[in-house]
């Protein structure tokens, strides 16, 4: 006898098989899908790596420059370290050269001989065209504020609970011991194509529970010595 089965029953077949996929997705992201991304291994260039600002000692001085702030450098001074007078809205930027499916991010202080900093919390942004940023939130839709470092060479792993397709991702310090420096890496693979679980940034003044930021300009300072 054939065996048929009603539009409800495939509805449902359909939904299940949906979550089923997802859940493999999700599975997936957790035991593959965490490649370093380039950071640390030198991948993306010293140009790709920009920042909102970062501290000179003096005129030319490069010892706290963006590409510095890169997971594990160890060669001379290491990490990226905002201007002195800091405050909230500073931001380190790693542009990953073509999208990418982020699953997690992993972060450092800074390695100086004195004094040593590090980041203990931050915020997340991620942008797909480095001109409409989002700020990555939690499932209520509030800004999600990730722990950061306790000291200035231990590496925090935090893994995205809904992973992004992104190109562009920026680190914005919400709190600090001493000043604002970080080393950084971004875990991930290459982006799904459509069907996949990843979230990407909405356009332009498209509202989906997030902020929408506008780019900034990165600003080079000099900060005189004394402030230290």
């Amino acid at each position: 006898m054939p065996q048929f089965s009603s539009p409800l029953y495939r509805d449902q077949s359909a939904l299940q098989s949906k979550a089923v996929l997802k859940t493999n997705l999700k599975a997936n992201d957790r035991t593959v899908c965490r490649s370093s991304l380039g950071m640390e291994s030198g991948a993306i260039p010293d140009d790709s790596i920009t920042a909102s600002s970062q501290m000179r000692l003096r005129p030319g001085d490069s010892r706290y420059a963006p590409f510095r702030g890169r997971l594990n450098l160890v060669t001379g001074d290491a990490g990226w370290a905002a201007v002195g007078t800091a405050t909230i809205g500073e931001w380190l930027q790693v542009d990953l050269g073509e999208m990418k499916h982020v699953t997690g991010i992993i972060t450092q202080g800074g390695m100086w001989y004195s004094p040593q900093m590090w980041v203990t919390s931050f915020k997340l942004q991620y942008s797909t065209d480095a001109t409409c940023w989002v700020t990555y939130a939690t499932s209520d839709g509030s800004d999600k504020v990730f722990s950061g470092n306790t000291d200035a060479t231990t590496p925090v792993i935090n893994m995205l609970p809904d992973p992004i397709d992104v190109r562009y991702v920026r680190f914005l310090p919400q709190a600090w011991y001493f000043s604002m420096s970080m080393r950084v890496e971004v875990l991930g693979c290459r982006a799904y194509r459509s069907g996949g679980s990843g979230h990407t940034s909405p356009g332009c003044g498209r509202d989906q529970g997030n902020r929408v930021i506008p780019k900034l300009e990165g600003t080079d300072t000099h900060v005189d010595a004394g402030l230290f």
